[in-house]
């Protein structure tokens, strides 16, 4: 029997990680859906001790702990992922509204773009916007595409993990009823006990004594039974949850990556509108901005000074074009070019271009 002490009482309040600076948030679609289940966490396990108990498992304590911080880190990823979707879209839509006040601006007489010159004049600033604009619906419509299964992937394993939380918690319910019931009976004994060291005992009171000790023993049994299968238990539904966990996450981090590989693939075919012979506004301190430019290229060409040599793949990468080069994670790919942000190399007798944000040079 383990020696008894004042209760202590269980912490919550454990750091489970700066999950903030890691996982972004996802969107107003599962609201309604994510409240009940953060209700329903906090009556599950935020419940208040309702009796004291004396005997207190160290062990068990701590396993405890780690469960209440696992629950915590479930209500943060949701309450952070809330607001993925909604950054996301409102940054399209920002940039949209901003390019119809450009609109505007640059033809004051009409919205409507003035029609192009003959003999390939370069488009009119109010004709980039427009195109601009239109670049950035798609890539709202994208977004809410792609990104909207994330809620749902998300709501569904919590929602299914939850219903084994629930299991645990109705074991660990059975567990505390027995220890309370264990340390009542035992206070009980501990006093006759005392007391029988005195010769003072009346046979009324030493029948009463063999029966609180008869008692005690199937108490004993009934919480260590509870206790020791909980103690084994509690740390393999740690290891699953880690388990569980380790796809959503891969799944959220790649649906984030099409969408970001989908909206630059968008503006990129707006891109060349407005590099041609530059902007037709001279922004504040373009001259500034030209002379970090020409640092940055410098510091680059020290780092590469040449375009050719290898590069490891980092992800898969699916082509979409006929020019695109298709790769698996950990390939090996010889380098043609690497200037700007798609690349030229040969993999297997084979040239294309590929995004090198997918790479990386060896």
């Amino acid at each position: 029997m383990e020696t008894p002490d004042p209760k202590k009482p269980r912490n919550t309040n454990r750091v489970f990680g700066s999950i903030a600076d890691k996982i972004a948030s996802t969107s107003n679609l599962v609201r309604d859906k994510t409240g009940k289940i953060n209700s329903k966490v906090h009556e599950h396990w935020h419940k208040p001790v309702h009796v004291p108990t004396k005997t207190v498992d160290e062990e068990f304590e701590d396993l405890i702990e780690e469960l209440d911080a696992i629950v915590e880190a479930f209500q943060e990823i949701i309450k952070l992922h809330k607001h993925y979707i909604f950054i996301s879209t409102e940054l399209v839509q920002s940039s949209q509204r901003v390019a119809n006040s450009i609109q505007v601006l640059s033809s004051p007489a009409t919205l409507e773009p003035s029609p192009k010159l003959s003999g390939g004049s370069k488009p009119s600033m109010c004709e980039k916007t427009r195109s601009y604009c239109a670049t950035m619906v798609e890539i709202g419509i994208c977004l809410r595409e792609s990104l909207s299964s994330i809620p749902q992937e998300i709501d569904e394993r919590i929602q299914r993990l939850l219903s084994y939380l629930e299991k645990i918690q109705e074991r660990v319910a059975l567990r505390d009823r027995a220890l309370m019931s264990y340390d009542k009976v035992y206070d009980k004994f501990d006093g006759m006990t005392i007391l029988s060291t005195t010769n003072e005992f009346t046979p009324k009171q030493k029948q009463e004594y063999f029966s609180l000790e008869k008692k005690l023993v199937e108490l004993k049994k009934v919480y260590d039974q509870h206790n020791l299968l909980l103690k084994a238990e509690l740390p393999s539904f740690f290891m699953f949850v880690r388990s569980f966990i380790e796809p959503m996450m891969l799944f959220i981090f790649y649906i984030q990556l099409t969408a970001a590989y989908q909206a630059q693939s968008n503006v990129g075919s707006v891109q060349q509108d407005f590099e041609e012979g530059g902007l037709d506004l001279l922004l504040p301190g373009d001259r500034d901005v030209k002379r970090l430019s020409a640092a940055r290229g410098d510091c680059d060409d020290l780092h590469h000074n040449s375009n050719t040599g290898y590069c490891r793949a980092l992800f898969d990468f699916c082509s979409i074009a006929d020019l695109d080069l298709e790769f698996k994670k950990g390939d090996l790919i010889k380098l043609h070019s690497c200037e700007g942000e798609w690349w030229t190399g040969l993999l297997d007798d084979k040239e294309g271009i590929f995004p090198s944000v997918y790479v990386q040079r060896i």
